[in-house]
């Protein structure tokens, strides 16, 4: 009964961590598909809100036609 609790238990946070890095997946190819939009509020910089997103500031500056990122 012990070795079947064991595998039991092995089996379950397998699934749960591939569901995860699926997620997580997912979630990375969302952002990165230009498919995103953020309303930018007063006080806000670049470098704000690439951290919010873990975004490069220089690449939101590219994708939004930026010359002069500062």
């Amino acid at each position: 009964m012990k070795k079947y609790a064991r595998k039991s238990i092995f089996v379950f946070v397998l699934i749960v961590l591939l569901l995860a890095l699926t997620v997580s997946v997912a979630a990375a190819k969302g952002n990165a598909s230009g498919g995103m939009y953020h309303t930018v509020s007063y006080g806000e910089t670049l470098y704000s809100i690439g951290r919010y997103y873990g975004v490069n500031p220089h690449a939101i500056a590219r994708a939004n036609n930026l010359y002069n990122p500062d």
